[in-house]
């Protein structure tokens, strides 16, 4: 085992899982301790990032699917070089809402795997920077449905209940492929649960320093180290 320069979670799911009240939940657990907590998102609010806002939300002319998946990946190469892989380096924990795996899932609605995959290795390279622990949020669509229904406004292009079973499905997918470590979370559960049980995960796969001792339960002279 090697010290750790910092945990990168990402969060992932169909529209309406309940990925930004795991994430906050989480959030709090971690600055509890005294760990420096980093949250961000994608699509960025960077140019790329608002670019592809303004596409999904019909402010932009609609471009062909692997076009758009192009830009989720540019955006993300800027998301990791001005702010993911410097805040993992100052030791900080960094969570997401949204990484690669859903340009994945969103992006077979149209393209194979393996398309996808092969544009993160053209565009990132070296420099891809994966997250330690993806936790995907399964919610059955009509589930989520009821919930954007008391909270959304306005839905964009992909947030239509067949699209969104097909994504859910694609999620599925890339668990029993195997691509990435993924823990699937049970988001029927109420949100208290949700972060229990993301908070169980986080705390069997990595040991605990003093900070965190009360929350994991383990040894107090641990650091904190990739398990």
């Amino acid at each position: 085992m090697t010290a750790a320069k910092g945990l990168f979670l990402s969060f992932e799911g169909i529209d309406g899982c309940g990925k930004s009240t795991a994430i906050k939940g989480v959030a709090e657990k971690f600055s509890a301790s005294g760990r420096n907590v980093v949250l961000t998102h994608e699509p960025t609010d960077g140019t790329i990032g608002k670019k592809i806002y303004d596409i999904l939300l019909g402010r932009r002319r609609m471009i062909r699917p692997l076009e758009l998946q192009k830009l989720y990946v540019e955006d993300r190469k800027e998301h990791i070089e001005k702010l993911i892989a410097t805040s993992l380096a100052q030791n900080a924990i960094v969570m997401t809402d949204r990484f690669w795996h859903s340009t994945l899932a969103y992006g077979m609605i149209d393209e194979p795997l393996e398309i996808l995959r092969k544009l993160h290795n053209e565009i990132l390279g070296d420099d891809f920077v994966k997250p330690d622990i993806t936790f995907i949020l399964d919610l059955p669509p009509e589930k989520a449905f009821a919930r954007m229904e008391r909270t959304r406004n306005n839905l964009d292009f992909f947030e239509k209940i067949e699209k969104q079973k097909k994504i859910r499905e694609n999620f599925i997918a890339l668990v029993n492929a195997g691509v990435g470590t993924i823990e699937v979370i049970d988001a029927l559960e109420t949100p208290q649960e949700v972060v229990r049980s993301i908070w169980k995960q986080i705390s069997a796969s990595y040991l605990c320093s003093l900070a965190l001792q009360n929350f994991c339960g383990l040894s107090a002279n641990k650091i904190w180290l990739r398990a």
